[in-house]
């Protein structure tokens, strides 16, 4: 997987998640039910981390460790939710 395809992949999953009308009254649910995953599921920045933790594990040919892999989701999805969104 290459950065790009990373990337992308990380943050077209995590705005699916976080703003998709698809998951809508899934993060409701979620929302009511438990406070903390409530708010990983509406936080781009958040859920982008844990994504990339995610995919940094399971496929990772781009080089990066896990963390910097979920950094680097987060930051991606944070920008991509501020600047589309």
């Amino acid at each position: 997987m290459s950065l790009l395809v990373f990337i992308l992949t990380v943050v077209g999953i995590t705005d699916i998640i976080t703003s998709g009308r698809i998951f809508e009254s899934t993060r409701e649910r979620i929302k009511r039910k438990n406070y903390w995953l409530g708010y990983l599921v509406g936080c781009p920045m958040c859920l982008g981390f844990w994504c990339g933790v995610f995919f940094g594990i399971v496929g990772n040919p781009t080089g990066l460790s896990v963390l910097s892999a979920g950094a680097v989701g987060s930051l991606c999805s944070y920008f991509y939710h501020r600047m589309c969104v």
